[in-house]
């Protein structure tokens, strides 16, 4: 079922940009944003302990259409290498070195100040990935919802700055195919509670007139 979650993620994709076909066809630009930031530690609770997964670096890139001024609709893909960690009364406190991987679309609301100032909102989902960096471990692959706020500023018609804070949410944690373990052994973490991630990102809006 894991293995079937990004391919639901494209297929979701997919349905999304055929049920807006009509209104791309009338879209006024479209944006492409490379972006790196900053994502927080979140711990959750597992059985019998919590786990951990920490900080680091998170970079991606966002495509927008926006359908008119004030709408548009979102793909936006992130990887944070980072590392996470479990412990409980099943075994010791280790860590195992991950990637957090986020492919999400979702729709933007944008209020305009002006030309070039431009505060968005916006609700995404799709699917979040934990995938080991080293041998030995399953991949977790879940499905995910997030929230962001932020603001572009353009400084011409072609070229800004995109600045946001955002929220993902996978839900109900890694999943019982995501096992931290040793050697043959191990423990499998089944977490019980979401994990909450939040991140901040800074990129480069590069705009198309269409």
């Amino acid at each position: 079922m894991d293995k079937l979650l990004p391919r639901t993620a494209v297929a979701a994709t997919i349905l999304m940009i055929g049920c807006f076909a009509t209104n791309f066809a009338n879209a006024q630009s479209l944006e492409v944003t490379p972006f790196t930031g900053y994502t927080l530690r979140s711990t959750f609770d597992i059985r019998g302990g919590q786990a951990r997964v920490y900080g680091d670096q998170t970079f991606g890139g966002i495509v927008t259409y926006n359908l008119n001024p004030r709408y548009g609709i979102e793909f936006t893909y992130s990887r944070q290498p980072t590392e996470a960690d479990a412990r409980s009364i099943h075994n010791q406190d280790f860590g195992v070195p991950v990637n957090v991987v986020n492919f999400l679309v979702g729709g933007l609301r944008q209020l305009p100040v002006s030309d070039q100032v431009i505060p968005f909102g916006g609700f995404q989902l799709g699917v979040a990935g934990y995938v080991p960096q080293v041998r030995g471990y399953d991949d977790g692959w879940l499905f995910a919802v997030g929230a962001k706020v932020g603001s572009k500023f353009m400084f011409s018609e072609t070229v800004g700055l995109r600045l946001q804070a955002a929220m993902n949410m996978p839900v109900q944690g890694f999943g019982s195919s995501f096992y931290f373990g040793t050697g043959g052994g191990g423990v499998g973490v089944n977490a019980y509670s979401s994990i909450f991630q939040f991140t901040f990102t800074g990129g480069l809006i590069l705009r198309l007139a269409l």
